[in-house]
């Protein structure tokens, strides 16, 4: 059963004609890009040329930052940039994802509780945002900080559940269920990763 982001980006691909005609429409495909991405929010180091990001210090989601710089970039193109290039990208960087994070999981033979692996499921993910990166924005370098970096209060936590229970969740879903004070949220950052991750590798097999 599709959700939400599937059926939309679906009927996306579908209007291969659209083009970019005005700032509203770019932000509007992009965020539905960004929605569709099987990836938790990254956090990315930032420097001041991004002021309009909301930040801690030099930490921003990678989401807004995503956002922001595909759609500075394709503001830029001489023709404004079309959908179906950025569409393209996404599906093609997602499908390596899929393949990378599923022959990543296979190999844990179901030993993904420990932090190590956790942390190269992670890698993987920042992987395959570079990789977006550089087919929609040309930027070559994107640095992260480490997973001990984000909070269990931190609003990535928070994005990232609201973008689980947006794309694959449920009012049933377990897996949003707080350890610590049973909220609709994740209850860390790395257990976020973890679930990402092992969603993404179950999703490459049956690819």
């Amino acid at each position: 059963m599709e959700v939400g982001h599937a059926r939309n980006m679906r009927k996306l691909l579908q209007e291969s004609s659209f083009a970019f005609t005005s700032p509203d429409e770019h932000s509007a495909l992009v965020q539905m890009l960004i929605d569709s991405l099987p990836l938790p929010p990254l956090p990315v180091m930032v420097l001041d040329g991004f002021p309009q990001l909301e930040r801690e210090d030099s930490l921003a989601s990678s989401f807004d930052f995503l956002r922001h710089a595909i759609v500075a970039h394709q503001l830029a193109q001489p023709v404004g940039g079309s959908a179906p290039a950025l569409v393209r990208a996404k599906c093609e960087v997602v499908d390596c994802l899929r393949r990378d994070m599923s022959a990543y999981c296979a190999q844990a033979a179901g030993n993904t509780a420990n932090h190590a692996w956790v942390q190269g499921a992670y890698r993987i993910f920042c992987n395959a945002l570079r990789a977006y990166m550089l087919r929609c924005t040309s930027i070559k370098e994107v640095r992260f900080f480490p997973i001990a970096a984000v909070a269990p209060d931190s609003a990535l936590v928070q994005q990232g559940s609201l973008h689980w229970q947006g794309s694959w969740g449920g009012a049933r879903d377990r897996t949003l269920v707080c350890e610590d004070c049973s909220g609709a949220h994740f209850s860390s950052y790395e257990n976020m990763v973890r679930s990402y991750a092992l969603h993404v590798g179950s999703a490459g097999q049956h690819a």
